[in-house]
Protein backbone atom coordinates (compact mmCIF):
# COMPACT_ATOMS: atom_id res chain seq x y z
CA UNK A 1 0.00 0.00 0.00
CA UNK A 2 1.29 3.44 -1.00
CA UNK A 3 1.50 6.77 0.99
CA UNK A 4 -1.62 7.98 -0.81
CA UNK A 5 -3.34 4.82 -0.49
CA UNK A 6 -3.05 4.22 3.16
CA UNK A 7 -3.89 8.37 3.60
CA UNK A 8 -6.86 7.30 1.47
CA UNK A 9 -7.74 4.23 3.88
CA UNK A 10 -7.38 6.02 7.10
CA UNK A 11 -9.12 8.91 6.00
CA UNK A 12 -11.62 6.29 5.08
CA UNK A 13 -11.62 4.32 8.74
CA UNK A 14 -11.67 7.88 10.19
CA UNK A 15 -14.97 8.75 8.43
CA UNK A 16 -16.78 5.09 9.71
CA UNK A 17 -15.73 5.19 12.75
CA UNK A 18 -17.38 8.77 13.55
CA UNK A 19 -20.61 7.93 11.65
CA UNK A 20 -20.64 4.47 13.85
CA UNK A 21 -20.28 6.45 16.41
CA UNK A 22 -23.12 8.81 16.18
CA UNK A 23 -26.52 8.48 17.76
CA UNK A 24 -28.42 7.82 14.42
CA UNK A 25 -26.07 5.12 13.04
CA UNK A 26 -27.54 2.28 14.47
CA UNK A 27 -30.84 3.84 13.79
CA UNK A 28 -33.17 2.57 11.42
CA UNK A 29 -33.48 6.30 9.88
CA UNK A 30 -29.17 6.03 9.34
CA UNK A 31 -28.95 5.29 5.86
CA UNK A 32 -25.91 4.80 4.00
CA UNK A 33 -24.91 4.32 0.13
CA UNK A 34 -22.00 3.44 -1.94
CA UNK A 35 -21.13 4.61 -5.51
CA UNK A 36 -17.89 2.63 -7.67
CA UNK A 37 -16.79 6.39 -9.28
CA UNK A 38 -14.43 5.09 -11.35
CA UNK A 39 -17.26 3.19 -13.13
CA UNK A 40 -19.72 6.47 -13.35
CA UNK A 41 -16.63 7.69 -14.86
CA UNK A 42 -16.58 5.33 -17.41
CA UNK A 43 -19.82 4.38 -18.16
CA UNK A 44 -20.76 8.78 -18.05
CA UNK A 45 -21.51 9.51 -22.14
CA UNK A 46 -19.79 12.97 -21.41
CA UNK A 47 -16.82 11.37 -20.60
CA UNK A 48 -16.80 9.39 -24.10
CA UNK A 49 -17.74 11.60 -25.75
CA UNK A 50 -14.91 14.39 -24.16
CA UNK A 51 -12.55 11.52 -25.18
CA UNK A 52 -13.83 11.51 -28.43
CA UNK A 53 -13.40 14.98 -29.31
CA UNK A 54 -9.81 15.38 -27.88
CA UNK A 55 -8.70 12.32 -29.92
CA UNK A 56 -10.21 14.13 -33.03
CA UNK A 57 -8.75 17.01 -32.16
CA UNK A 58 -5.19 14.93 -31.45
CA UNK A 59 -5.21 13.60 -35.41
CA UNK A 60 -4.85 16.46 -37.16
CA UNK A 61 -2.01 17.46 -34.83
CA UNK A 62 -0.58 13.68 -34.88
CA UNK A 63 -0.58 13.83 -38.86
CA UNK A 64 1.38 17.49 -39.16
CA UNK A 65 4.06 16.17 -36.58
CA UNK A 66 4.34 12.94 -38.34
CA UNK A 67 4.29 15.23 -42.28
CA UNK A 68 7.34 16.82 -40.13
CA UNK A 69 9.48 13.77 -39.34
CA UNK A 70 9.30 12.51 -43.04
CA UNK A 71 9.98 15.95 -44.53
CA UNK A 72 13.43 15.70 -41.34
CA UNK A 73 14.14 12.17 -42.58
CA UNK A 74 14.26 13.33 -46.13
CA UNK A 75 16.11 16.06 -45.71
CA UNK A 76 18.88 13.72 -43.75
CA UNK A 77 18.61 11.57 -46.60
CA UNK A 78 19.19 13.85 -49.07
CA UNK A 79 22.18 15.12 -46.97
CA UNK A 80 23.59 11.94 -46.71
CA UNK A 81 23.53 11.35 -50.55
CA UNK A 82 24.78 14.60 -51.65
CA UNK A 83 27.43 15.33 -48.62
CA UNK A 84 30.37 14.47 -50.21
CA UNK A 85 29.84 17.03 -52.92
CA UNK A 86 28.93 19.53 -50.88
CA UNK A 87 31.35 22.10 -49.59
CA UNK A 88 32.08 22.69 -45.78
CA UNK A 89 29.86 25.90 -45.93
CA UNK A 90 26.96 24.38 -47.43
CA UNK A 91 27.46 21.05 -45.34
CA UNK A 92 27.12 23.34 -42.78
CA UNK A 93 24.48 24.88 -43.47
CA UNK A 94 22.18 22.06 -44.49
CA UNK A 95 23.31 20.55 -40.81
CA UNK A 96 21.80 23.71 -39.58
CA UNK A 97 18.58 23.48 -41.59
CA UNK A 98 18.05 19.96 -40.68
CA UNK A 99 19.01 20.88 -36.70
CA UNK A 100 16.49 23.79 -36.70
CA UNK A 101 13.53 21.22 -38.24
CA UNK A 102 13.94 18.84 -35.60
CA UNK A 103 14.13 21.51 -33.04
CA UNK A 104 10.31 22.48 -34.71
CA UNK A 105 9.19 19.29 -34.36
CA UNK A 106 10.04 18.77 -30.95
CA UNK A 107 8.75 22.01 -29.72
CA UNK A 108 5.23 21.32 -32.09
CA UNK A 109 4.93 18.09 -30.22
CA UNK A 110 5.91 19.30 -26.64
CA UNK A 111 3.81 22.35 -27.12
CA UNK A 112 0.36 20.29 -28.53
CA UNK A 113 0.33 17.63 -25.93
CA UNK A 114 0.82 20.12 -23.60
CA UNK A 115 -2.08 21.75 -25.34
CA UNK A 116 -4.04 18.50 -24.87
CA UNK A 117 -3.00 17.42 -21.47
CA UNK A 118 -4.14 20.77 -20.10
CA UNK A 119 -7.60 20.71 -21.68
CA UNK A 120 -7.73 17.05 -20.88
CA UNK A 121 -7.41 17.84 -17.22
CA UNK A 122 -9.75 20.27 -17.76
CA UNK A 123 -12.22 18.66 -18.70
CA UNK A 124 -11.40 15.87 -16.02
CA UNK A 125 -12.10 17.95 -13.34
CA UNK A 126 -15.52 19.46 -14.93
CA UNK A 127 -16.47 16.17 -15.35
CA UNK A 128 -15.51 14.90 -12.08
CA UNK A 129 -17.77 17.83 -10.54
CA UNK A 130 -20.30 16.83 -12.37
CA UNK A 131 -20.56 13.58 -11.10
CA UNK A 132 -20.07 14.75 -7.42
CA UNK A 133 -23.10 17.29 -7.84
CA UNK A 134 -25.08 14.56 -9.19
CA UNK A 135 -23.91 11.85 -6.09
CA UNK A 136 -24.84 14.80 -3.73
CA UNK A 137 -27.98 15.60 -5.29
CA UNK A 138 -29.40 11.80 -5.41
CA UNK A 139 -28.09 11.45 -1.92
CA UNK A 140 -30.02 14.63 -0.81
CA UNK A 141 -33.33 13.76 -2.93
CA UNK A 142 -33.14 10.10 -1.14
CA UNK A 143 -32.50 10.73 2.61
CA UNK A 144 -28.59 9.34 1.86
CA UNK A 145 -26.74 10.12 5.91
CA UNK A 146 -23.44 9.05 3.69
CA UNK A 147 -22.53 7.86 -0.04
CA UNK A 148 -19.04 6.33 0.20
CA UNK A 149 -16.62 5.63 -2.95
CA UNK A 150 -16.18 1.73 -3.04
CA UNK A 151 -12.16 1.94 -3.73
CA UNK A 152 -12.47 2.97 0.09
CA UNK A 153 -14.71 0.00 1.24
CA UNK A 154 -13.37 -3.75 1.81
CA UNK A 155 -16.70 -4.71 2.43
CA UNK A 156 -20.42 -3.05 1.47
CA UNK A 157 -23.84 -5.20 0.77
CA UNK A 158 -24.56 -4.48 -3.04
CA UNK A 159 -27.73 -3.17 -1.64
CA UNK A 160 -26.45 -0.04 -0.82
CA UNK A 161 -24.65 0.28 -4.25
CA UNK A 162 -26.14 3.12 -5.53
CA UNK A 163 -23.46 3.09 -8.21
CA UNK A 164 -25.85 2.39 -11.68
CA UNK A 165 -28.91 4.92 -10.53
CA UNK A 166 -26.43 7.36 -10.44
CA UNK A 167 -25.38 6.91 -13.78
CA UNK A 168 -28.40 6.88 -15.45
CA UNK A 169 -29.26 10.17 -13.34
CA UNK A 170 -26.25 11.30 -15.01
CA UNK A 171 -26.73 9.80 -18.31
CA UNK A 172 -30.33 11.55 -18.60
CA UNK A 173 -28.86 15.67 -18.54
Amino acid sequence: MNAGSAVKFFLASAAIIAIASSPKAFSKDFKAGVVDVEKVYSSYEKVKQSTSDLQSERKPKQEQYDRMIEEIKKMEDDYKAKASKMTLSERKSTESKIKAKKLEAQSFLEETNATLLEKNRAITQQRLKEISDTIQEYAKANNFDVVFDKKNLPYFSSTIDITDAIIAKLNKK
